[in-house]
């Protein structure tokens, strides 16, 4: 598996990183919805990897994609892996329904995002995702700025003529 910086994974990480930067600057109720979907999605696939597979993370099958996440997820977390997975898809979701919300929820939703997402590189292979990672943090602080246009509109919004059409 090629994880080096010619990879489809790297390119298409900063590429959607690039997006969604773009996004936030120029349509920030589209970048918002990419952070959601980001977040529950991985909060979903966490939750039912952990659920459905608890010990494929205790495998060290993963190992080759951590540098320094190695020592910690394989060394004081190596009897409770499943758990600490458990802890990041909640973390994960609960992130993403915060960025569904409005107001102080929304931005607390942001906050919790660049947090994580400033984390995710310490567990990066040779720095590889560093700059999409940078790239969805910087979205986060320009959506805090906009919070109050955002919260106006809520996220469903986007999707109301649709929900009309059907009902």
């Amino acid at each position: 598996m090629d994880t080096g910086i010619s990879s489809n994974a790297y390119l298409i990480a900063n590429v959607v990183g690039l997006l969604v930067f773009a996004a936030s600057i120029f349509y920030p109720r589209i970048a918002r919805l990419a952070i959601f979907l980001l977040f529950t999605t991985a909060g979903i696939v966490n939750l039912v990897t952990v659920l459905r597979h608890p010990g494929s993370f205790g495998d060290n099958s993963y190992s080759r994609f951590y540098v320094y996440g190695v020592q910690f997820i394989y060394g004081a977390f190596r009897d409770s892996i499943s758990l600490l997975l458990l802890f990041v898809a909640f973390y994960q979701l609960v992130t993403g329904l915060l960025i569904a919300g409005r107001g102080w929820v929304l931005s607390a939703g942001l906050v919790a995002a660049a947090i994580f997402l400033a984390l995710i590189p310490f567990g990066d292979s040779k720095g590889l995702i560093i700059p999409a990672m940078g790239m969805q943090i910087a979205s986060c602080i320009i959506l805090l700025f906009k919070v109050k246009k955002l919260s106006d509109a809520p996220m469903l919004h986007l999707f109301h003529h649709q929900f009309n059409k059907i009902l």
